[in-house]
């Protein structure tokens, strides 16, 4: 079985120290491997401030020249949301961001978590205004595909992408329960002010129940970082037991979460060290063996894939489209399960007129090819990608993911 290196099992105990203000002994770190490691996990800056004291004279400008590159992008990510708080109110689109500055909110240091995107969700009925608006700020739209669920608006390096809702929800009775209690997120956000920006980010049980559905959807995709699980591991934290179980328990486990959020916060206990949630004790507790098996999956991924580009063809073997649930069905007839929806989503007129399906299967095909020769999609490592899938699919079924008892 695979295990942790040592490398990792140092960032570990460093994003713990930072995280949760534990004290730090500089251990005999390989310095490029941390660093490497850590930006892959998208976790650089909070290793970066724990270790700049013990970084010797030959890594200090590389380390120095890393930090202030994401700092500077943090920075900018924050003013951005600002930016975006500011425009929206002026035109009167109620709207609130989703993750981004949100998420760092939880941290004790906001600009340690590394940003990416301005994510945020408006009433679908305002994604006219809404583009006249950033169009009108000097945002130009980017995507090109009108089957994405959201509008991408670029200016600059920055990008908007603006949601009527969020991905990875299954198309299912457990999935229109979740779009109901979602439903209320823009008249519930709050306003939060950080370091002179001001923005709105969704309440507790709305931002909880984001991070959730996030990293399940991209853990048993592309994969996710380190930060990811930092990300929930803060907000777990900051939350009394009581609070959390009020908030979360019955809620989640009418849509099969909570199993998920369980095991999250066990992982957290275990290698981030959080403080304990007494009401982990009224659930079984996993092997040492799985929760090792499930961090190790993720330092295997890094953020999005950055470290397997495999990923993504595996996720074609082991997640289905519609139900979002992993480990349900065998390999290839989950490959076959997903280009059946693939081709659906292409060609619209299947789903009225099913004889059509090797048509869409034929467009499908051709359009991924297309993105192949594009260097858009990893290219296909067979042997690679039925092995992955299968030793992700024994871990990520245990997640029991939308499944409700």
């Amino acid at each position: 079985m695979d295990r942790l290196s040592k490398t990792q099992q140092d960032i570990l105990s460093i994003v713990s120290s930072q995280l949760f203000g534990f004290s730090l002994v500089c251990s005999d770190y390989n310095w490029k491997e941390l660093k490497k490691e850590s930006y892959d996990q998208a976790v650089f800056m909070l290793v970066y401030s724990a270790v700049i004291s013990f970084l010797p004279e030959s890594e200090q400008e590389s380390w120095l020249d890393l930090s202030e590159k994401i700092t500077a992008k943090n920075m900018t990510t924050d003013f951005e949301h600002s930016e975006l708080h500011d425009l929206m109110t002026d035109n009167n689109i109620p709207y609130t961001t989703i993750k981004g500055s949100g998420a760092a909110s939880y941290y004790l240091d906001p600009l340690k978590r590394m940003m990416g995107d301005v994510d945020f969700i408006i009433h679908k009925e305002d994604f006219s205004k809404a583009g006249t608006a950033l169009e009108s700020a000097g945002f130009k739209r980017t995507d090109s595909d009108d089957l994405h669920f959201h509008y991408a608006y670029g200016r600059d390096l920055s990008t908007r992408e603006m949601h009527e809702s969020i991905g990875g929800i299954p198309d299912d009775s457990c999935g229109k329960k979740i779009r109901e209690y979602l439903s209320d997120i823009i008249d519930r956000s709050v306003i939060y002010n950080y370091n002179g920006n001001t923005f709105k980010m969704p309440c507790e049980f709305h931002h909880g129940l984001i991070l959730l559905i996030h990293t399940a959807e991209h853990l048993t995709s592309t994969g996710v970082g380190l930060r990811h699980l930092c990300d929930w591991a803060v907000f777990a934290n900051k939350m009394s037991d009581d609070e959390f179980v009020t908030l979360f328990e019955k809620k989640l486990k009418s849509v099969g979460l909570w199993n998920f959020a369980c095991l999250l916060t066990q992982l957290s206990e275990k290698y981030l060290h959080i403080r304990h949630c007494s009401w982990l004790d009224n659930y079984p507790t996993p092997s040492d063996e799985f929760l090792e098996k499930i961090i190790v999956d993720i330092f295997k991924g890094g953020n999005f894939g950055t470290k397997d580009k495999q990923r993504l063809n595996q996720a074609k073997l082991l997640t289905d489209v519609d139900t979002h649930k992993a480990g349900s069905k065998g390999a290839f007839r989950q490959l076959a399960l997903s280009l059946n929806a693939k081709s659906k989503e292409r060609l619209p007129i299947i789903k009225k007129a099913p004889i059509l399906m090797p048509v869409g299967w034929i467009y499908t095909t051709c359009w991924y090819t297309r993105l192949l020769i594009q260097g858009k999609r990893p290219t296909i490592n067979v042997k690679e990608m039925v092995k992955g899938a299968e030793e992700r699919r024994a871990i990520y079924k245990e997640f029991k993911l939308f499944e409700v008892e």
